[in-house]
C-alpha cells in the first residue's frame, strides 16, 4: 500500500521532534553466549538508574516512556542498557 508511507511522511512533517525508539531482545539460541562492553552501563529492578541517568532518559523519551521503561524493568525483569558519551546519555 502507499498510504502507509504517505502517512508516515506525513506525521514527520506534522510531528519533526518525534523519535524512534527500538527494543532488540536477545536469544541465546541463536546468538551464542553475550560478550559484556565496558562502554555499556547496565541497569536493571536491582540495579536502578541513578538520578542523573534517570533525568536523561526522561529528557530523550518523556516520563511516561522512562515509566514503561521502569515497569518493564520491575515486573518482568526488563534490562536497561545505555552508553554515555562525553558525559551525556548517547544511547
Amino acid at each position: 500500500m502507499k498510504i502507509i508511507p504517505i502517512l508516515r511522511q506525513l506525521s514527520k512533517r506534522i510531528f519533526p521532534n518525534a523519535s524512534d525508539h527500538v527494543i532488540y531482545a536477545y536469544d541465546k539460541h541463536i546468538q551464542g553466549d553475550g560478550k559484556l562492553d565496558p562502554s555499556v552501563e547496565i541497569y536493571d529492578a536491582r540495579n536502578p538508574p541513578s538520578p542523573e541517568v534517570r533525568d536523561w532518559i526522561r529528557l530523550a523519551s518523556g516520563r511516561l516512556g522512562y515509566w514503561f521503561m521502569f515497569r518493564r524493568m520491575v515486573r518482568y525483569g526488563g534490562k536497561l542498557l545505555c552508553i554515555r558519551k562525553d558525559d551525556r546519555l548517547a544511547a
